[in-house]
């Protein structure tokens, strides 16, 4: 019990900051709808984004997961943490000189030649992120919630803050007659200070995470660091196969589509992919608060156990939050979507079903896949992972001439159950967890099958009500008066 409530303690502080975290998603897009000047243009910030995603895979090169598990089997975790540190601020070095060696080719090729300098933005954006992401791991193995949400509110605070200084209060000063903010402001430039803006943000977090990267003179076992690359090199090829998934879709909707039309499917797409962030924000704040909890669990053989205790909760959370949302979707997507130009086009709200399911997916995907994690056998997690990113690229390089970002949103869905699939399948062979499924497949089936009726009924949205309250009933019989089932299974 008491281990039950520390988790639970964790996942609200971690929570809190991944919440405040993916808020900003929310309300940045609002900004960014009605102040640049078109679909188009938030759709160069996604891309750009969606680049970015791929290198933080790269950079990070699984580490997070590499020191959880190592540092649980060292009697000097500081020692690990130094390898992981070494080799992420070695790659870091190596992407800020590419980025600005070659900025012009590498924009060229990504096809924004006229701004060689967001090349170099980005380089120097996802080498601090790396960093940064190595040494919060460390202090969520501390388990310093407080501290961890601290750092990143203040990086979030930072993000926002210039954000509105740029593209808010430039713009009224300059109205006002002010002269100075014309020497830092240009109204053609409001992509550019996006990135900065992200920019200046990870620096302010590398700066107040200075102190951990002392740890960097700690010599490491060179025989350990060699393991924890075997260890971790099928993690990065997962993680980008992930990406490949999560992020690959807007990449090709501006090389598949025509010219006029890729940055514009790209940004309607993404502005309504982010009301089906709401899951992810819990998964986020889930997996920050479960990881370290089952690694060192797992030494006195409780993780089995306290796995399937944590999906059978994280199957109801996700049952309540995806019928809640899709209640009020359309006064909640109109919160965060403040451009009317962005609902001419229908498929953009019909999407959002169609991926809040696939983010229910990926969340009990990311459980299903605790099992290679905890087992030393990752390489299971990359074949799994590469069949799912194969599925993606057919599916787009099928589809997204003839459908566009409708394409991408049911591609996605396909990829995550999939993987899902196969990850649970493959696991309870492996490594079997005494899941609840005679309480998780229920409560599934009503949420995600109840929904898909009504809206192929095309019911009044208005009938999401008693089915989230019928989801709640279940939920109240099966955990307070029904005798739970667990078994003892190893």
């Amino acid at each position: 019990m008491a281990g039950l409530k520390k988790f639970i303690s964790d996942t609200a502080i971690y929570g809190l900051s991944s919440v405040v975290a993916r808020s900003v998603s929310f309300l940045l897009v609002p900004l960014y709808t009605s102040k640049l000047p078109s679909a188009g243009a938030y759709g160069v910030v996604s891309i750009m984004f969606s680049f970015c995603t791929f290198l933080n895979v790269l950079l990070t090169f699984g580490m997070e997961t590499t020191f959880f598990n190592f540092a649980r089997q060292s009697d000097n975790p500081i020692s690990v943490f130094s390898a992981a540190l070494r080799w992420v601020g070695s790659l870091s070095l190596i992407l800020v000189a590419c980025g600005f060696a070659f900025d012009q080719s590498i924009m060229n090729w990504i096809g924004y030649p006229e701004h060689p300098e967001y090349a170099r933005y980005f380089a120097m954006i996802i080498a601090t992120d790396a960093l940064v992401a190595i040494a919060l791991s460390k202090m969520r193995y501390d388990q310093k919630p407080w501290k961890f949400a601290a750092i990143r509110s203040s990086n979030i605070a930072v993000n926002v803050g210039l954000n509105l200084f740029f593209i808010i209060l430039c713009p009224f000063l300059i109205n006002l007659g002010y002269d100075w903010p014309k020497t830092i402001y240009h109204p053609d430039h409001l992509v550019s200070y996006i990135f900065i803006s992200n920019l200046i943000a990870s620096f302010s977090s590398f700066i107040l995470l200075l102190p951990s990267f002392t740890s960097i003179f700690h010599k490491p076992d060179h025989g350990q660091i060699k393991r924890m690359l075997f260890y971790a090199t099928p993690l990065v090829i997962a993680g980008f196969a992930g990406m490949i998934n999560e992020t690959m879709d807007r990449i090709l909707l501006k090389k598949l589509m025509p010219v006029d039309l890729g940055d514009s499917e790209a940004g309607i797409y993404t502005a309504f992919y982010k009301a089906s962030l709401v899951i992810t924000i819990f998964l986020q704040a889930y997996r920050y608060a479960i990881e370290p909890i089952l690694f060192k669990s797992s030494a006195g053989g409780d993780d089995k156990k306290q796995l399937a205790l944590a999906t059978k909760w994280f199957t109801y959370a996700c049952a309540m939050i995806f019928l809640g949302t899709l209640l009020f979707l359309p006064e909640f997507s109109r919160l965060i979507i403040r451009n009317a130009t962005y609902f001419k086009d229908p498929r953009g709200l019909e999407i959002v079903p169609v991926l809040l399911t696939a983010n229910v997916f990926l969340g009990l995907f990311f459980n299903a896949s605790m099992w290679y994690k905890i087992n030393q056998q990752t390489r299971y997690g990359a074949l799994i992972a590469i069949a799912g990113a194969a599925i993606t690229l057919i599916g787009n390089f099928t589809f997204i001439p003839s459908y566009g970002f409708v394409a991408c949103a049911w591609v996605t869905l396909v990829a995550y159950a999939f993987m899902m699939l196969a990850a649970f399948v493959w696991g309870q062979k492996e490594y079997p967890i005494p899941y609840e499924m005679h309480r998780i497949i229920p409560v599934l089936l009503l949420s995600i099958g109840g929904s898909a009726l009504l809206q192929l009924m095309d019911a009044n949205r208005w009938f999401y009500t008693p089915l989230l309250l019928l989801v709640i009933l279940f939920i109240y019989i099966f955990e307070f008066h029904a005798k739970p089932k667990y078994t003892n299974r190893k």
